[in-house]
């Protein structure tokens, strides 16, 4: 635990140093059922973590890759989805990972030339479908789950 704060208190500034590595950031507001004045909220504004490297990410490029595609696009919920890549090597290596966007990784999977994977356990909304190449970035394609 950082900091605590009870009753009503202005706006202020807070910073903590971050350690590089995975954390988890809690906000945590508890009732104070005894008292009935205020706002009975609490405010957490402007949180800003600097950049990190935190191994695999999602990286959403501008630049269209035509060697990695997804489709249909959108698909509709527990249908099948098809991915190609068109310029894979036999000596390459490529994974296809799918983030939410909150950039939890969903799954991962081994990439052949053409597949094809049902998109059952995924719920309707925007994912990104990752394309690493023997471990590094190669592209990202947003995709669109419909209902």
């Amino acid at each position: 635990q950082q900091s605590e704060w009870s009753g009503e208190v202005a706006w202020s500034r807070s910073a903590y140093p971050v350690t590089s590595g995975i954390h988890e950031f809690k906000w945590v507001y508890s009732k104070d059922y005894y008292a009935t004045g205020g706002s009975d909220a609490a405010w957490v504004d402007a949180v800003i973590l600097p950049a990190a490297d935190m191994g695999t990410k999602v990286q959403v490029s501008t630049k269209e890759n035509s060697a990695f595609n997804v489709y249909p696009n959108p698909v509709k919920s527990g249908q099948q989805i098809n991915f190609n890549i068109s310029s894979q090597d036999i000596e390459d290596n490529y994974l296809i990972e799918i983030f939410d966007v909150t950039g939890r990784k969903i799954s991962s999977l081994q990439a052949n030339n053409k597949q094809a994977s049902n998109c059952s356990n995924l719920q309707s909304g925007l994912y990104f479908f990752t394309l690493l190449k023997n471990g590094k970035f190669e592209s990202c394609k947003r995709v669109v789950i419909a209902d």
